[in-house]
């Protein structure tokens, strides 16, 4: 991976670190779809392993948050986001 890549990566787990740490107990899922929503534009073209990588990296326990933040990122076009969420970006 280029040093470039690998920042943007570590910044958008950084992201979705936060969201995790602010979401409720049973909320985390959803959260990972959320992330991908809201940062669908700078997610776009990332392969599957680097959506794993920023899943593993934000603390997802198993392998597929990769494929949950991919759902969101295909949302993206069709929903909005409220505004009590997007405080979290």
């Amino acid at each position: 991976m280029s040093e470039d890549f690998e920042e943007r990566l570590d910044d958008l787990v950084k992201s979705l670190r936060a969201m995790l740490k602010e979401a409720p107990y049973r909320g985390k899922g959803p959260m990972y779809h959320l992330f991908g929503i809201m940062y669908a534009a700078e997610l776009e073209g990332i392969p599957m392993y680097g959506l794993h990588y920023i899943a593993n990296r934000a603390g997802s326990p198993g392998h597929t948050m990769g494929t949950e933040i991919l759902k969101g990122i295909r949302l993206a076009k069709y929903v909005d986001v409220k505004s009590e969420f997007r405080r979290m970006e």
